[in-house]
């Protein structure tokens, strides 16, 4: 389940997750779920180091692959980041990706906005993954379905 920081707690209770992983600017803090496996990855939703801030990097995609991968079949895990639109969908495919292959981390993109994730993450993921760009590709399209008026769409 992908979540903003504002719908984050109720998403929480509605799905109770096995696993919590919380997306936050550098230095920020993550809400305390009560969850035994928590991932806290810490960037900014910027797509290379030219945009400013820190951007995402090899490490924390291949955390987030790391835990996936540790998970039980069948788990529930809730990636949450500020707005919910970027970098937790884009963290969220990969680590589909990681348990369930291209195809499914494609359907979750596709599927599962309106969201524009975070290309920077997509591309790392899919450079891990080994999956030829497949990730990035999805993203672009779900990217380019969202329309943004430059009003406040919630």
């Amino acid at each position: 389940m992908v979540a903003g920081r504002f719908d984050a707690a109720d998403a929480f209770r509605a799905c109770r997750p096995d696993a919590v992983v919380s997306i936050v600017e550098p230095g920020g803090d993550a809400p305390g779920f009560p969850c035994a496996l928590r991932l806290v990855l810490a960037f900014d939703d910027v797509e290379g180091p030219s945009d400013g801030g820190t951007a995402p990097d090899g490490a924390h995609v291949g955390e987030a692959i790391r835990l996936a991968r540790s998970l039980p079949p069948g788990a529930t895990v809730l990636v949450h980041c500020e707005a919910g639109l970027s970098r937790s969908p884009a963290v969220a495919a990969v680590m589909v990706c990681a348990v369930s292959g291209r195809g499914a981390a494609q359907d979750f993109i596709r599927d599962g906005g309106p969201w524009m994730p975070n290309p920077l993450v997509l591309d790392l993921g899919d450079a891990l993954l080994a999956t030829g760009g497949a990730m990035a590709d999805a993203g672009r399209r779900a990217a380019s379905a969202v329309r943004w008026t430059g009003a406040n769409p919630f």
